[in-house]
């Protein structure tokens, strides 16, 4: 939350591209293309929201049950979050039990917004990167073999070609500063919800009734932001280098040598896929989930072995 918050110039900076190359979209094929993106960047946010509403209902719903439980009294009341203070007491249990259910709200839709804009970003990055994807596809989609001989047609696929260049620097640009923003809260976050996970494993292996759930929404909250960024950072990577192979797949050989140049061009500048590291210890991605999950569950071992002896 630091990192982004000392970083929030540039983040609106970032998001400001973002709406001005989605308005830039011109025609209802290329709209189509980014809001594909956009609804699947929803499900993502949508898919965190969950989680983190299931954790905070968990921690501020289960002590108003345990009150309604037969044989609870006002002296088995509880906090969400334990505070040395006596809970007997009215109205200030209620006052602070509001305090704490606010606070907690606030954070975690904080949290929401830290741990969500890269992957927003990188999402909608990858939402132009399929559009030009689609861009080169279209250039010869209704050309024929001999379609590119007379000079006419050659200008016209050097316009387009010159587009799509043009369009591909600036997204690898923005690609480059969306890698600068995030590296450091990615590594933040990766070492944090780490250990979340195994701390709550750990404790959820010794609790019974209502308190399991208690320990599965910080456990899914957890798992879902690392899952989320990673999912991300695979699908910028792949798209990047779809890219190349979907400019290799044009018939550039049927061009003139200055249009071939162009195309190699965009060839070279996505051979080597777009990766949002970890502090520059790795890179973000499915298979980083994986090891991330494994590692948490070798501390929760670790642990329940420690608690054990």
């Amino acid at each position: 939350m630091i990192v982004i918050a000392m970083h929030r110039r540039r983040i609106h900076r970032l998001m400001s591209i973002c709406e001005a190359l989605w308005n830039d979209a011109d025609n209802a094929a290329d709209y189509k293309i980014i809001s594909a993106w956009a609804k699947r960047a929803k499900s993502l946010t949508n898919l965190l929201c969950t989680f983190t509403i299931f954790a905070v209902g968990v921690f501020v719903i289960l002590p108003i049950i345990r009150q309604l439980l037969p044989g609870s009294d006002i002296s088995t009341r509880t906090w969400p979050y334990q505070i040395n203070m006596d809970a007997t007491q009215s109205p200030r249990y209620e006052l602070y039990y509001a305090l704490q259910t606010c606070f907690v709200c606030n954070a975690l839709c904080s949290v929401i917004g830290c741990d969500s804009t890269g992957p927003l970003l990188a999402i909608h990055a990858c939402g132009q990167l399929k559009l030009i994807q689609t861009w080169l596809l279209s250039i010869f989609e209704n050309e024929t073999d001999s379609s590119l001989v007379n000079g006419k047609d050659e200008i016209i696929v050097k316009e387009k070609l010159k587009k799509c260049v043009q369009r591909h620097q600036f997204v690898m640009h923005f690609c480059d500063e969306i890698e600068e923003l995030v590296r450091y809260a990615n590594l933040t976050q990766v070492l944090a919800e780490m250990y979340m996970m195994a701390i709550s494993a750990s404790r959820l292996s010794r609790m019974q009734g209502a308190g399991i759930f208690k320990q599965i929404g910080p456990l899914l909250m957890a798992a879902s932001q690392i899952f989320i960024s990673c999912f991300a950072s695979e699908q910028l990577s792949s798209e990047s280098v779809m890219v190349a192979e979907t400019a290799y797949a044009i018939p550039w050989y049927r061009c003139s040598p200055r249009i071939r140049k162009m195309i190699l061009l965009i060839i070279n500048r996505s051979q080597r896929p777009v990766r949002l590291t970890i502090g520059k210890f790795g890179v973000m991605s499915l298979a980083t989930f994986g090891s991330i999950v494994s590692t948490a569950t070798s501390v929760f071992m670790l642990l329940r072995s420690v608690d054990s002896t």
